[in-house]
Protein backbone atom coordinates (compact mmCIF):
# COMPACT_ATOMS: atom_id res chain seq x y z
CA UNK A 1 0.00 0.00 0.00
CA UNK A 2 2.96 2.31 0.61
CA UNK A 3 3.85 2.25 -3.08
CA UNK A 4 0.39 3.35 -4.26
CA UNK A 5 1.08 7.14 -4.21
CA UNK A 6 4.28 6.61 -6.19
CA UNK A 7 2.54 4.64 -8.91
CA UNK A 8 -0.28 7.19 -9.08
CA UNK A 9 2.25 9.95 -9.70
CA UNK A 10 4.03 7.75 -12.25
CA UNK A 11 0.76 7.04 -14.06
CA UNK A 12 0.03 10.77 -14.26
CA UNK A 13 3.53 11.33 -15.62
CA UNK A 14 3.02 8.78 -18.41
CA UNK A 15 -0.37 10.30 -19.28
CA UNK A 16 1.03 13.82 -19.56
CA UNK A 17 3.95 12.58 -21.70
CA UNK A 18 1.53 10.74 -23.97
CA UNK A 19 -0.70 13.76 -24.45
CA UNK A 20 2.22 16.04 -25.17
CA UNK A 21 3.88 13.66 -27.64
CA UNK A 22 0.71 12.65 -29.42
CA UNK A 23 -0.52 16.17 -30.15
CA UNK A 24 -0.17 17.03 -33.81
CA UNK A 25 -0.15 20.22 -35.76
CA UNK A 26 -2.71 18.83 -38.20
CA UNK A 27 -4.16 21.35 -40.69
CA UNK A 28 -2.78 24.43 -38.96
CA UNK A 29 -1.06 27.55 -40.23
CA UNK A 30 1.07 30.20 -38.49
CA UNK A 31 -0.38 33.53 -37.41
CA UNK A 32 2.27 36.22 -36.96
CA UNK A 33 1.54 39.84 -36.20
CA UNK A 34 3.76 42.80 -35.32
CA UNK A 35 3.19 46.52 -34.88
CA UNK A 36 4.90 49.83 -34.11
CA UNK A 37 2.49 50.07 -31.16
CA UNK A 38 2.70 48.15 -27.88
CA UNK A 39 -0.87 46.89 -27.59
CA UNK A 40 -0.07 43.39 -28.92
CA UNK A 41 1.55 42.61 -25.57
CA UNK A 42 -1.94 42.49 -24.04
CA UNK A 43 -3.11 39.64 -26.31
CA UNK A 44 -2.78 36.16 -24.69
CA UNK A 45 0.00 34.10 -26.23
CA UNK A 46 -0.33 30.51 -27.43
CA UNK A 47 0.60 27.55 -25.23
CA UNK A 48 3.20 25.19 -26.66
CA UNK A 49 1.58 22.44 -28.72
CA UNK A 50 -1.86 24.08 -28.65
CA UNK A 51 -3.85 24.67 -31.84
CA UNK A 52 -5.66 27.98 -31.52
CA UNK A 53 -9.34 27.78 -32.40
CA UNK A 54 -10.52 29.92 -35.32
CA UNK A 55 -13.34 31.53 -33.34
CA UNK A 56 -11.00 32.37 -30.47
CA UNK A 57 -8.51 33.90 -32.90
CA UNK A 58 -11.18 36.06 -34.54
CA UNK A 59 -12.83 37.22 -31.32
CA UNK A 60 -9.70 37.77 -29.24
CA UNK A 61 -6.74 38.59 -31.46
CA UNK A 62 -8.06 39.92 -34.78
CA UNK A 63 -10.87 41.90 -33.19
CA UNK A 64 -8.37 43.47 -30.77
CA UNK A 65 -6.20 44.49 -33.73
CA UNK A 66 -9.09 45.96 -35.70
CA UNK A 67 -10.46 47.96 -32.77
CA UNK A 68 -7.14 49.26 -31.48
CA UNK A 69 -6.53 52.54 -33.29
CA UNK A 70 -8.59 54.58 -35.74
CA UNK A 71 -5.67 56.11 -37.60
CA UNK A 72 -3.75 52.92 -38.37
CA UNK A 73 -3.18 50.68 -41.37
CA UNK A 74 -3.63 46.94 -40.86
CA UNK A 75 -1.55 45.14 -43.51
CA UNK A 76 -2.65 41.53 -44.07
CA UNK A 77 -0.15 39.34 -45.94
CA UNK A 78 -2.26 36.31 -46.82
CA UNK A 79 -0.52 33.32 -48.42
CA UNK A 80 -2.33 30.58 -50.31
CA UNK A 81 -0.26 28.08 -48.28
CA UNK A 82 2.30 28.45 -45.52
CA UNK A 83 3.62 26.59 -42.49
CA UNK A 84 5.84 27.58 -39.62
CA UNK A 85 8.44 25.20 -41.11
CA UNK A 86 8.69 27.44 -44.18
CA UNK A 87 9.52 30.44 -42.02
CA UNK A 88 11.99 28.46 -39.92
CA UNK A 89 13.74 26.95 -42.92
CA UNK A 90 13.91 29.92 -45.28
CA UNK A 91 14.34 32.39 -42.42
CA UNK A 92 17.66 30.74 -41.57
CA UNK A 93 16.60 29.30 -38.20
CA UNK A 94 18.73 26.21 -38.82
CA UNK A 95 21.88 28.19 -39.72
CA UNK A 96 24.33 29.79 -37.32
CA UNK A 97 24.79 33.59 -37.53
CA UNK A 98 21.94 33.84 -40.02
CA UNK A 99 20.57 37.27 -40.89
CA UNK A 100 17.16 35.95 -41.90
CA UNK A 101 17.80 34.17 -45.20
CA UNK A 102 15.04 34.81 -47.72
CA UNK A 103 13.02 36.59 -45.01
CA UNK A 104 15.65 39.00 -43.70
CA UNK A 105 13.43 42.09 -44.08
CA UNK A 106 10.53 40.39 -42.33
CA UNK A 107 12.81 39.20 -39.51
CA UNK A 108 14.30 42.68 -39.07
CA UNK A 109 10.88 44.36 -39.00
CA UNK A 110 9.48 41.76 -36.62
CA UNK A 111 12.37 41.86 -34.17
CA UNK A 112 12.51 45.67 -34.10
CA UNK A 113 8.77 46.20 -33.70
CA UNK A 114 7.28 47.74 -30.57
CA UNK A 115 5.28 44.56 -29.95
CA UNK A 116 4.76 41.29 -31.74
CA UNK A 117 2.93 38.00 -31.35
CA UNK A 118 3.52 34.59 -32.93
CA UNK A 119 1.06 31.71 -32.90
CA UNK A 120 2.68 28.71 -34.58
CA UNK A 121 -0.50 26.68 -34.97
CA UNK A 122 -3.92 28.20 -35.61
CA UNK A 123 -6.91 27.01 -37.57
CA UNK A 124 -6.87 28.76 -40.96
CA UNK A 125 -9.01 31.89 -41.03
CA UNK A 126 -10.65 32.78 -44.37
CA UNK A 127 -9.69 36.15 -45.77
CA UNK A 128 -13.36 37.09 -45.94
CA UNK A 129 -13.67 36.56 -42.17
CA UNK A 130 -10.81 38.98 -41.59
CA UNK A 131 -12.51 41.52 -43.87
CA UNK A 132 -15.74 41.22 -41.89
CA UNK A 133 -13.89 42.12 -38.68
CA UNK A 134 -12.60 45.36 -40.18
CA UNK A 135 -14.19 48.51 -38.73
CA UNK A 136 -12.93 50.70 -41.58
CA UNK A 137 -12.52 50.41 -45.34
CA UNK A 138 -10.70 47.43 -46.84
CA UNK A 139 -8.34 47.98 -49.73
CA UNK A 140 -7.08 45.39 -52.22
CA UNK A 141 -3.42 45.86 -52.99
CA UNK A 142 -2.71 47.61 -56.30
CA UNK A 143 -0.02 50.02 -57.45
CA UNK A 144 -2.09 53.04 -56.41
CA UNK A 145 -3.36 51.62 -53.13
CA UNK A 146 -2.21 54.62 -51.07
CA UNK A 147 -4.65 56.94 -52.86
CA UNK A 148 -7.56 54.86 -51.54
CA UNK A 149 -6.66 55.41 -47.88
CA UNK A 150 -9.31 57.18 -45.81
CA UNK A 151 -7.93 59.66 -43.30
CA UNK A 152 -8.75 59.39 -39.60
CA UNK A 153 -10.03 55.87 -40.05
CA UNK A 154 -8.59 52.43 -39.78
CA UNK A 155 -7.67 51.06 -43.19
CA UNK A 156 -7.17 47.35 -43.88
CA UNK A 157 -4.82 46.54 -46.76
CA UNK A 158 -5.21 43.00 -48.12
CA UNK A 159 -2.28 41.44 -50.00
CA UNK A 160 -2.89 37.91 -51.36
CA UNK A 161 0.43 36.07 -51.85
CA UNK A 162 1.20 32.79 -53.57
CA UNK A 163 3.76 30.26 -52.38
CA UNK A 164 4.92 28.47 -55.52
CA UNK A 165 7.08 25.38 -55.87
CA UNK A 166 10.19 27.57 -55.76
CA UNK A 167 9.55 28.60 -52.18
CA UNK A 168 12.80 30.47 -51.66
CA UNK A 169 12.03 32.85 -54.54
CA UNK A 170 8.36 33.24 -53.54
CA UNK A 171 9.25 34.08 -49.94
CA UNK A 172 12.01 36.45 -51.01
CA UNK A 173 9.58 38.35 -53.26
CA UNK A 174 7.07 38.49 -50.41
CA UNK A 175 9.83 39.66 -48.09
CA UNK A 176 10.71 42.56 -50.39
CA UNK A 177 7.02 43.50 -50.61
CA UNK A 178 6.72 43.46 -46.80
CA UNK A 179 9.62 45.90 -46.49
CA UNK A 180 8.27 48.14 -49.26
CA UNK A 181 4.74 48.44 -47.84
CA UNK A 182 5.81 48.94 -44.22
CA UNK A 183 8.30 51.63 -45.27
CA UNK A 184 5.58 53.40 -47.26
CA UNK A 185 3.15 53.35 -44.33
CA UNK A 186 5.78 54.61 -41.91
CA UNK A 187 6.76 57.37 -44.38
CA UNK A 188 3.12 58.53 -44.33
CA UNK A 189 3.40 58.97 -40.57
CA UNK A 190 0.79 56.33 -39.84
CA UNK A 191 0.73 53.56 -37.29
CA UNK A 192 0.65 50.06 -38.64
CA UNK A 193 -0.07 46.48 -37.63
CA UNK A 194 1.07 43.68 -39.96
CA UNK A 195 -0.46 40.20 -40.07
CA UNK A 196 1.16 37.20 -41.77
CA UNK A 197 -0.95 34.05 -42.16
CA UNK A 198 -2.29 31.62 -44.77
CA UNK A 199 -5.41 29.83 -45.95
CA UNK A 200 -3.83 26.34 -46.03
CA UNK A 201 -0.77 24.65 -44.51
CA UNK A 202 2.13 23.71 -46.73
CA UNK A 203 4.31 20.63 -46.45
CA UNK A 204 8.05 20.68 -46.97
CA UNK A 205 9.68 17.75 -48.69
CA UNK A 206 13.44 17.59 -48.95
CA UNK A 207 14.54 16.40 -52.39
CA UNK A 208 17.97 15.22 -53.32
CA UNK A 209 18.92 18.48 -55.00
CA UNK A 210 17.90 20.58 -52.00
CA UNK A 211 19.66 21.18 -48.75
CA UNK A 212 18.67 18.57 -46.14
CA UNK A 213 16.15 19.51 -43.51
CA UNK A 214 16.81 19.01 -39.84
CA UNK A 215 14.25 16.59 -38.44
CA UNK A 216 12.98 17.86 -35.11
CA UNK A 217 11.60 15.17 -32.80
CA UNK A 218 9.64 12.08 -33.83
CA UNK A 219 7.90 12.12 -37.19
CA UNK A 220 5.89 9.81 -39.35
CA UNK A 221 7.58 7.83 -42.08
CA UNK A 222 4.75 8.70 -44.43
CA UNK A 223 5.86 10.17 -47.76
CA UNK A 224 3.56 13.00 -48.80
CA UNK A 225 4.98 14.26 -52.07
CA UNK A 226 6.43 11.14 -53.65
CA UNK A 227 8.24 13.22 -56.26
CA UNK A 228 11.70 11.93 -55.42
CA UNK A 229 11.39 8.28 -56.29
CA UNK A 230 9.87 7.61 -59.70
CA UNK A 231 10.10 3.84 -59.24
CA UNK A 232 7.02 2.91 -57.26
CA UNK A 233 3.64 1.23 -57.50
CA UNK A 234 0.42 3.14 -56.92
CA UNK A 235 -2.82 1.22 -57.32
CA UNK A 236 -6.27 2.81 -57.21
CA UNK A 237 -8.92 0.14 -56.87
CA UNK A 238 -12.22 1.55 -58.10
CA UNK A 239 -15.43 -0.37 -57.63
CA UNK A 240 -19.09 0.58 -57.47
CA UNK A 241 -19.11 -0.36 -53.78
CA UNK A 242 -15.89 1.29 -52.64
CA UNK A 243 -12.54 2.82 -53.52
CA UNK A 244 -9.13 1.78 -52.26
CA UNK A 245 -5.54 3.00 -52.53
CA UNK A 246 -2.25 1.16 -52.16
CA UNK A 247 1.23 2.61 -52.59
CA UNK A 248 4.49 0.64 -52.46
CA UNK A 249 7.87 2.20 -53.16
CA UNK A 250 9.48 -1.18 -53.83
CA UNK A 251 8.64 -4.88 -53.55
CA UNK A 252 11.40 -7.48 -53.37
CA UNK A 253 11.42 -11.23 -52.82
CA UNK A 254 14.04 -13.74 -51.73
CA UNK A 255 13.95 -17.46 -52.47
CA UNK A 256 15.23 -20.26 -50.20
CA UNK A 257 18.98 -20.81 -50.43
CA UNK A 258 19.64 -17.33 -51.78
CA UNK A 259 19.84 -14.24 -49.56
CA UNK A 260 19.83 -11.83 -52.51
CA UNK A 261 16.68 -9.75 -52.92
CA UNK A 262 15.02 -9.73 -56.34
CA UNK A 263 13.01 -6.65 -57.25
CA UNK A 264 9.45 -7.13 -58.45
CA UNK A 265 8.35 -5.17 -61.49
CA UNK A 266 6.48 -1.95 -60.67
CA UNK A 267 3.63 -2.76 -62.95
CA UNK A 268 1.42 -2.49 -64.78
CA UNK A 269 -0.75 -4.15 -62.15
CA UNK A 270 -3.82 -6.26 -62.75
CA UNK A 271 -6.46 -5.68 -60.01
CA UNK A 272 -9.43 -7.28 -61.78
CA UNK A 273 -9.88 -9.96 -59.11
CA UNK A 274 -9.95 -7.45 -56.23
CA UNK A 275 -13.26 -7.17 -54.44
CA UNK A 276 -14.83 -5.20 -51.65
CA UNK A 277 -18.00 -4.78 -49.67
CA UNK A 278 -19.07 -2.20 -47.14
CA UNK A 279 -17.13 -3.85 -44.32
CA UNK A 280 -14.34 -5.76 -46.07
CA UNK A 281 -11.82 -5.25 -48.85
CA UNK A 282 -9.45 -7.66 -50.58
CA UNK A 283 -6.67 -6.12 -52.66
CA UNK A 284 -5.32 -8.50 -55.30
CA UNK A 285 -2.42 -7.17 -57.38
CA UNK A 286 -0.78 -9.19 -60.17
CA UNK A 287 2.18 -8.39 -62.38
CA UNK A 288 4.93 -10.07 -64.38
CA UNK A 289 8.60 -9.32 -64.89
CA UNK A 290 12.07 -10.64 -65.69
CA UNK A 291 13.75 -11.53 -62.39
CA UNK A 292 10.44 -12.37 -60.76
CA UNK A 293 8.43 -13.99 -63.53
CA UNK A 294 5.07 -13.53 -61.82
CA UNK A 295 3.97 -11.94 -58.57
CA UNK A 296 0.60 -11.67 -56.83
CA UNK A 297 -0.01 -9.75 -53.58
CA UNK A 298 -3.24 -10.20 -51.60
CA UNK A 299 -4.18 -7.94 -48.68
CA UNK A 300 -7.45 -8.58 -46.85
CA UNK A 301 -8.93 -6.11 -44.37
CA UNK A 302 -12.17 -5.58 -42.51
CA UNK A 303 -13.80 -2.61 -40.83
CA UNK A 304 -16.03 -2.06 -37.83
CA UNK A 305 -17.90 1.03 -36.74
CA UNK A 306 -14.79 3.09 -35.97
CA UNK A 307 -11.69 1.09 -36.97
CA UNK A 308 -10.30 -1.18 -39.66
CA UNK A 309 -7.48 -3.72 -39.55
CA UNK A 310 -5.78 -6.38 -41.66
CA UNK A 311 -7.13 -9.94 -41.59
CA UNK A 312 -4.65 -11.92 -43.66
CA UNK A 313 -2.11 -11.34 -46.40
CA UNK A 314 -0.24 -13.50 -48.84
CA UNK A 315 2.24 -13.27 -51.70
CA UNK A 316 2.66 -15.78 -54.50
CA UNK A 317 5.60 -15.45 -56.87
CA UNK A 318 7.53 -17.45 -59.42
CA UNK A 319 11.32 -17.36 -59.82
CA UNK A 320 13.13 -19.53 -62.38
CA UNK A 321 9.97 -21.54 -62.97
CA UNK A 322 9.46 -22.43 -59.30
CA UNK A 323 6.47 -21.10 -57.38
CA UNK A 324 6.52 -19.88 -53.80
CA UNK A 325 3.65 -19.07 -51.46
CA UNK A 326 4.24 -16.77 -48.47
CA UNK A 327 1.41 -16.20 -45.98
CA UNK A 328 1.91 -13.44 -43.47
CA UNK A 329 0.11 -11.20 -41.03
CA UNK A 330 0.66 -7.45 -40.93
CA UNK A 331 0.74 -6.66 -37.24
CA UNK A 332 -0.81 -3.27 -36.79
CA UNK A 333 -3.00 -1.64 -34.16
CA UNK A 334 -6.53 -0.86 -35.15
CA UNK A 335 -6.57 2.04 -37.59
CA UNK A 336 -9.34 4.68 -37.44
CA UNK A 337 -11.85 4.45 -40.27
CA UNK A 338 -10.76 7.62 -42.05
CA UNK A 339 -7.02 6.96 -41.69
CA UNK A 340 -4.60 5.11 -43.92
CA UNK A 341 -1.91 2.73 -42.70
CA UNK A 342 1.76 3.33 -43.48
CA UNK A 343 4.98 1.46 -42.76
CA UNK A 344 8.57 2.05 -43.76
CA UNK A 345 10.10 -1.41 -44.25
CA UNK A 346 8.44 -4.74 -43.48
CA UNK A 347 9.78 -8.23 -44.23
CA UNK A 348 7.62 -11.33 -44.10
CA UNK A 349 8.18 -15.06 -44.51
CA UNK A 350 11.08 -17.38 -43.67
CA UNK A 351 14.35 -18.34 -45.34
CA UNK A 352 13.01 -21.84 -45.87
CA UNK A 353 9.76 -20.84 -47.58
CA UNK A 354 10.64 -17.53 -49.23
CA UNK A 355 10.52 -13.94 -48.10
CA UNK A 356 8.75 -10.75 -49.20
CA UNK A 357 9.98 -7.23 -48.47
CA UNK A 358 7.66 -4.20 -48.74
CA UNK A 359 9.37 -0.81 -48.66
CA UNK A 360 7.50 2.35 -47.71
CA UNK A 361 4.01 1.04 -48.33
CA UNK A 362 0.72 2.75 -47.55
CA UNK A 363 -2.79 1.30 -47.71
CA UNK A 364 -6.25 2.80 -47.38
CA UNK A 365 -8.99 0.29 -48.18
CA UNK A 366 -11.91 2.40 -46.90
CA UNK A 367 -13.22 5.97 -47.05
CA UNK A 368 -11.33 7.08 -50.17
CA UNK A 369 -12.95 9.96 -52.02
CA UNK A 370 -14.27 9.02 -55.46
CA UNK A 371 -13.84 12.58 -56.79
CA UNK A 372 -10.27 13.17 -55.55
CA UNK A 373 -8.62 9.87 -54.56
CA UNK A 374 -5.82 10.54 -52.10
CA UNK A 375 -4.51 9.10 -48.85
CA UNK A 376 -5.83 10.42 -45.57
CA UNK A 377 -3.63 10.96 -42.54
CA UNK A 378 -1.57 7.89 -41.74
CA UNK A 379 -1.50 5.58 -38.78
CA UNK A 380 2.16 4.63 -38.82
CA UNK A 381 3.54 1.22 -37.89
CA UNK A 382 6.14 2.87 -35.65
CA UNK A 383 4.65 2.33 -32.21
CA UNK A 384 4.38 5.15 -29.72
CA UNK A 385 6.67 3.42 -27.22
CA UNK A 386 9.95 3.36 -29.13
CA UNK A 387 13.14 1.96 -27.48
CA UNK A 388 14.21 5.49 -26.56
CA UNK A 389 10.93 6.21 -24.79
CA UNK A 390 11.06 2.88 -22.96
CA UNK A 391 14.61 3.60 -21.77
CA UNK A 392 13.54 7.01 -20.50
CA UNK A 393 10.51 5.61 -18.69
CA UNK A 394 12.47 2.75 -17.08
CA UNK A 395 15.24 5.06 -15.90
CA UNK A 396 12.66 7.50 -14.55
CA UNK A 397 10.91 4.67 -12.69
CA UNK A 398 14.22 3.50 -11.18
CA UNK A 399 15.09 7.02 -10.01
CA UNK A 400 11.61 7.48 -8.53
CA UNK A 401 11.91 4.19 -6.65
CA UNK A 402 15.34 5.19 -5.32
CA UNK A 403 13.94 8.52 -4.19
CA UNK A 404 10.99 6.79 -2.56
CA UNK A 405 13.29 4.33 -0.80
CA UNK A 406 15.49 7.17 0.49
CA UNK A 407 12.53 9.20 1.76
CA UNK A 408 11.09 6.08 3.40
CA UNK A 409 14.39 5.43 5.20
CA UNK A 410 14.53 9.03 6.43
CA UNK A 411 10.92 8.83 7.59
CA UNK A 412 11.71 5.59 9.43
CA UNK A 413 14.50 7.06 11.57
CA UNK A 414 13.78 6.90 15.32
CA UNK A 415 15.46 8.61 18.25
CA UNK A 416 15.99 7.58 21.88
CA UNK A 417 12.86 7.76 23.95
CA UNK A 418 14.73 7.95 27.32
CA UNK A 419 17.41 10.38 28.46
CA UNK A 420 19.53 10.79 31.61
CA UNK A 421 17.97 13.06 34.22
CA UNK A 422 20.71 14.88 36.23
CA UNK A 423 18.39 15.14 39.25
CA UNK A 424 17.18 11.58 39.06
CA UNK A 425 18.63 8.16 39.27
CA UNK A 426 21.28 7.29 36.73
CA UNK A 427 20.24 4.86 34.08
CA UNK A 428 22.18 1.69 34.52
CA UNK A 429 22.48 -0.90 31.84
CA UNK A 430 23.70 -4.28 33.01
CA UNK A 431 25.90 -6.05 30.51
CA UNK A 432 26.31 -9.72 31.26
CA UNK A 433 29.18 -11.63 29.79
Amino acid sequence: MAFRPVFQVFACYITVCFLLCYSEAGDSVPFITWSNQKYLEDIPSQSVGQIVDRDFLLSTCIQKIMENEQNQVVIVFYFNQLSIDDISRYGGAYLQNSEGGSLKNFMHSYQNSASHLTMEMVEPVPLKAIEEKAVGPTIKYTKGWSSELVEDQENVLLIPLELSTDRAVSLQNADNLIKKLIDEVVAMGKKFTAILTASHPSKISASRDQEPLIQMGRHLLQTTDGGINTSYSLVHFNDSNCHGLLYVANIAVAVPGNDAWLNVSNGPWDTATSKCTKNSTTFVMKTTGKEVESFMLTLSSSSSSYFWNFLSSSAKFTVEGKSYDVNFKINTPQTPQKFSFHCGIESFGTKEGGRVNLTNFQVQPFNVSDTLPKFSRANDCVGFFTPGIWMGLVITLILVLILYFGVSMLAGLTVMDQFDDPKGKTITVNVSE
